[in-house]
């Protein structure tokens, strides 16, 4: 239940928010309690299988709502004025973070920048090195298969079985190219180093969504990378009244009594 004691937020001078105490009656909570736990112990004995029986369960339920709209109707000024002061505050938090906000998002575009370059330079020296490795390793296999075919032009089988071996194991050199930047710099109170991540665009056309649907069904994508929308797949379903399993989505009925309060 709704403690005793309230705390409401009233705007004074300045434009400013204090707490001040606003106290329930404390006769209003005790009978409020009290029913409360007699309607409980009502709905756990309650079957409804009649009209009888109905229209009890829908008179509880009629004093249920009353119970809620009697305490949300107290603290309704506090939530209010709580609200406001929230706004207020993070308005002004707003009005002095995002001018500093727009700042660093300047320089983070330029130090992006200087790191995919520096990544950029570094994939391009690792492909040339990687190529002059391969290109090395082919010049030795080259060597090695001539000396295997001049052991065969003389009939020495197994000496050029030898170099057949050792040329199908000779492989590029690892290819190592040292970072083009500083892993890591002081900066500040702190240090500064990179950070890899990925942007991941979705699919927006008709097409792309199909492919990335067909790849989940296969397997190649995750189930979990997608999620279904309750809302747009309800209109639907009402709209082509339909019930039960459709292309894998499940539209069950439910139904419930609503109460109309009468004023």
């Amino acid at each position: 239940m709704v403690d005793t004691h309230k705390k409401q937020l009233t705007k004074c001078k300045h434009g400013r928010y204090e707490i001040m105490t606003e106290q329930i009656d404390k006769q209003e909570l005790a009978v409020l309690e009290t029913r409360t736990a007699t309607i409980d112990d009502a709905i756990n004995t309650l079957q409804v299988v009649d009209a009888e029986s109905y229209t009890m369960a829908g008179t509880m339920l009629s004093e249920i709502n009353e119970h809620i709209r009697f305490v949300q109707g107290k603290m309704a000024p506090i939530v209010s004025a709580a609200h406001q002061a929230h706004k207020e505050a993070k308005k002004l938090e707003n009005d002095s973070v995002n001018p500093v906000k727009a700042l660093k998002l300047k320089i983070n575009v330029k130090i992006s920048d200087y790191l995919v370059e520096q990544a950029r330079i570094k994939k391009e020296a690792e492909t040339k090195a990687r190529e002059a490795a391969e290109a090395a390793a082919k010049i030795e296999r080259d060597r090695i298969e001539a000396e295997a075919e001049k052991a065969l032009d003389i009939g020495d089988v197994e000496t050029a079985q030898q170099y057949i071996d050792e040329a199908e194991a000779v492989a590029p050199a690892p290819v190592v190219i040292a970072p083009t930047g500083e892993k890591k710099v002081n900066v500040g109170n702190g240090n500064m180093s990179e950070r890899f991540d990925l942007e991941v665009i979705l699919p927006e056309t008709a097409e792309d969504i199909k492919a990335a649907c067909k790849a989940i069904a296969d397997g190649v994508l995750p189930v979990n990378s997608v999620a279904f929308k309750i809302a747009p797949l309800k209109s639907h379903a009402q709209n082509n009244l339909l019930t039960g399993k459709h292309h894998g989505v499940m539209f069950k009925e439910k139904r419930s009594a609503t109460i109309r309060r009468e004023v």
